[in-house]
């Protein structure tokens, strides 16, 4: 969420500069939001989080199948093919 965040602040505000060119006025606003983005990422860094490993969990992540990625771009598309499928109305 926060570099969607972050991603949209520099895509939506692409100038750091604001009025014309000459006068090289500073985009505080942008700053801002992108201080205000990094501020609340590292108050969450900051905090411990009380988690304790749940066994048959672990156990489950642990036995899962291997799948190199050429298998998995295979099972990928054949989820979500890049074509759409032919409409027969």
């Amino acid at each position: 969420m926060y570099l969607s965040d972050l991603v949209f602040i520099e895509t939506g505000n692409s100038d750091w500069w604001e009025g014309d060119k000459e006068s090289k006025l500073i985009n505080f606003k942008k700053c801002r939001f992108i201080a205000k983005s990094i501020t609340e990422i590292t108050s969450y860094q900051q905090m411990p989080y009380n988690l304790w490993p749940v066994q048959s969990i672990r156990q489950f992540l642990m036995n899962l199948p291997f799948i190199d990625d050429n298998k998995a771009f295979t099972l990928s598309l054949q989820c979500e093919p890049r074509e759409p499928k032919p409409n027969n109305n």
